[in-house]
């Protein structure tokens, strides 16, 4: 039997999160925004957020920039 492992559950949300992202997703956008602006520490997963939220950026959906630029504005301030 497999003992739950809450930090690895929330870096599986994570990397699926990020997925979501890069397909296009206004709500994974806002949600990574929140969950790596409140200072989730795992340093690969905020580089790869913040490198699908900077693509999110380049997007045809006028939306999804907006989004995008609200996410990295909030991770921004967190990082200082």
């Amino acid at each position: 039997m497999c003992a739950f492992d809450p930090m690895q559950m929330k870096i599986m949300v994570i990397e699926g999160l990020i997925e979501s992202v890069k397909e296009g997703d206004l709500s994974a956008a806002e949600t990574l925004g929140h969950t790596l602006g409140v200072g989730f520490r795992v340093k690969k997963l905020e580089e790869e957020g913040l490198k699908a939220l900077k693509k999110a950026l380049k997007s045809d959906n006028e939306k999804l920039r907006e989004v995008a630029r609200a996410a990295i504005d909030e991770i921004k301030v967190r990082i200082g």
